[in-house]
């Protein structure tokens, strides 16, 4: 989450990082003001759904090296 105030009033993006093509970029996206209820759920549902995948790819990435490794003992 990234805040940022504009003429005395605070808003809210929410930031994060994307794979586009062979590259990996930083992306804003503005939600809204701090004290709206709509902004607060949707960054809340963002965060949530953001961090379900990140868990997803170091599990992935979990099972990848320890396969490595297992596959090692074998030579």
């Amino acid at each position: 989450m990234y805040t940022h105030t504009v003429r005395g009033k605070q808003y809210l993006d929410f930031w994060h990082y994307e794979n586009r093509g062979a590259s990996r970029v930083q992306v804003k996206e503005y939600l809204g003001p701090v004290g709206s209820p709509h902004t607060r759920s949707d960054a809340t549902q963002r965060c949530e759904t953001y961090f379900a995948q990140a868990a997803e790819d170091l599990k992935r990435l979990r099972d990848t090296s320890l396969a490595t490794i297992r596959a090692m003992a074998g030579h």
